[in-house]
């Protein structure tokens, strides 16, 4: 049972570096396509098209099986999910139009803490929110502040 949830873990850190290198990657494109090719709006809108795509031709058989079942709170929750992305990938968006990558990655990165709040507030008996999670939290948002900002 232990090696199963060392496994997961694993798992989890490995899909975590590599959501944080292609949200790098997606910075920079996404700078480039606000400054040299379309509006911020529009950037966003074709992002999020071709994300739901890509991810809905990967997981589509899962999605349709699961789907029939979820209740309508979960539907509610995934539209409130899907609500906040689409305007956070706006607001990346508009943000990259206007100002450097630099700095806008650096703030955006501000998201765990809000994160960490939100949980402890809302997720009291799903997350257990540590001091060490928040102080570690607090740390690595500052080092990225000190990133983004010394530019």
């Amino acid at each position: 049972m232990r090696d199963t949830a060392k496994t997961i873990t694993y798992y989890g850190l490995f899909f975590a570096v590599c959501a944080a290198f292609l949200y790098a990657l997606s910075a920079l494109v996404g700078k480039k396509i606000t400054d040299d090719f379309s509006s911020p709006m529009v950037a966003s809108a074709f992002s999020i098209l071709f994300g739901l795509v890509a991810t809905g031709s990967v997981f589509f058989g899962t999605v349709s099986k699961e789907a029939r079942y979820l209740s309508g709170r979960s539907w509610v929750l995934i539209g409130l999910s899907g609500c906040a992305s689409a305007l956070g990938v706006s607001g990346w968006y508009l943000a990259l139009n206007v100002t450097q990558v630099v700095v806008v990655a650096p703030i955006v990165a501000v998201y765990p803490l809000i994160t960490i709040l939100a949980a402890s507030l809302f997720l009291r008996g799903i997350e257990k929110v540590t001091k060490q999670t928040v102080a570690g939290a607090i740390i690595v948002v500052i080092g990225v502040l000190f990133v983004g900002f010394g530019t």
